[in-house]
Parts: C-alpha cells; sequence; structure tokens
C-alpha cells in the first residue's frame, strides 16, 4: 500500500436541545484549528490528540474538520439506560476517541476509545447516527450494565 499523503482528523460535536425537531438534526460543518480550546473537555481533548498524533508518520499533512450536531432526539444521546446532553468524539485515523458530558441533575461523563470505524468529514451529518450507535455497542460491550 502506498503511503498517504495526508490523514483527516474529524471533531464531532453533538448537543442536546428540546427546541430542535428530533427527525431534523441542525448541521453545521467548519474547517478546525485543533489549538482551538474546549474549556470543559479541554484535557481529555489533549490527551485523545496527543495519542492520536503519536501514531502519525511525522510527513504526513493532517487535515481537521468538525461537525457541529443540534438535535432534539434524546435517543441520540442515550447509553444504555443513561441520557447525556453533550457528546464530544474524535473520529482518527488510528482510533477514536468519545466523551459524553451530563451536566444537569448530576455531572457525569463517561470516556472511551477504540478502532471501530472511520468515516471522512463529507457526510457525516447523515452517518453520525452509525457512529454513535457503533459508540454505543463498543461502549455496552465493556461495561454491560451501565
Amino acid at each position: 500500500m502506498a503511503p498517504k499523503d495526508f490523514v483527516e482528523i474529524v471533531f464531532l460535536c453533538l448537543r442536546y436541545s428540546p427546541d430542535v425537531d428530533p427527525l431534523n438534526p441542525m448541521a453545521s460543518r467548519k474547517r478546525w484549528n485543533p489549538t482551538s480550546s474546549f474549556p470543559s473537555i479541554k484535557d481529555w481533548f489533549e490527551q485523545s490528540m496527543a495519542k492520536e498524533m503519536a501514531n502519525i508518520p511525522p510527513r504526513v499533512k493532517v487535515q481537521y474538520a468538525e461537525w457541529q450536531i443540534i438535535s432534539g432526539n434524546t435517543r441520540h444521546f442515550q447509553v444504555g439506560s443513561n441520557l447525556f446532553d453533550k457528546i464530544a468524539i474524535i473520529l482518527g485515523e488510528e482510533s477514536n476517541y468519545w466523551h459524553y458530558h451530563q451536566s444537569t441533575p448530576v455531572n457525569r461523563h463517561l470516556q472511551g476509545h477504540g478502532l471501530l470505524l472511520t468515516y471522512c468529514s463529507c457526510c457525516l451529518d447523515k452517518n453520525f447516527e452509525n457512529v454513535l450507535k457503533m459508540i454505543e455497542k463498543c461502549i455496552l460491550r465493556k461495561v454491560p450494565n451501565i
């Protein structure tokens, strides 16, 4: 296999909003600067990105993209019997990293990583549900009583 000229790292942010139609999530895509700060998940983000970047050869260019998806569908934010209100996912070349966050009524986090799938950033607005299903399967395999 020929060496790659570039790899793409996609940051997928999902946020729950009851004001959004559950059948029609709002999605926006933008080019993303990895030095942007994500205050509530900054430590997780920096650790995950460091692990991912350590596996990429030094001469390979890295392209970044970000998807922001706001959904009113609670199913997108449910893992087992737990409901979260924000999800951050890094879809890297070597691994996928996720951070589920619930801010009310309890401050709860669920983090993990695994090599589950690869997606380019072009069509994540239509495929993000597949990403969430794969991550949920992985979480429930590792922690069946969640």
